[in-house]
């Protein structure tokens, strides 16, 4: 499944011990609940571990997840600087909508 799949890669990430990870759409190729439970289980990961992490991503929903910082770049440079509260009330503002 593809959720093993994303499991094993980030396993062979971590088995070296890294000092931070570095992810580039992690959850994109994922349904919607199964990438739910992979952002979970990968979030309790990271706070067990302790190690930073870069995300590449396009999904909002992982930016309320994991964005203690955020950048949104266009055209290869950084367009807007949005505030953890501003993400995470995006997220919420967003579960409401739905």
């Amino acid at each position: 499944s593809g959720g093993q799949r994303q499991r094993t890669a980030l396993a062979r990430a971590l088995v070296h011990s890294p000092r931070a990870l570095l992810l580039d759409e992690p959850f994109s190729a994922l349904d919607p609940a199964l990438r739910d439970r992979m952002r979970a289980e990968l979030d309790a990961l990271l706070q067990r571990i302790g190690i930073p992490v870069v995300m590449i991503t396009h999904d909002p929903e992982d930016l309320a997840w994991f964005g203690d910082e955020a950048f949104y770049l266009q055209d290869g440079a950084i367009a807007a600087v949005p505030t953890t509260i501003e993400a995470r009330m995006s997220r919420r503002l967003k579960g409401l909508a739905t």
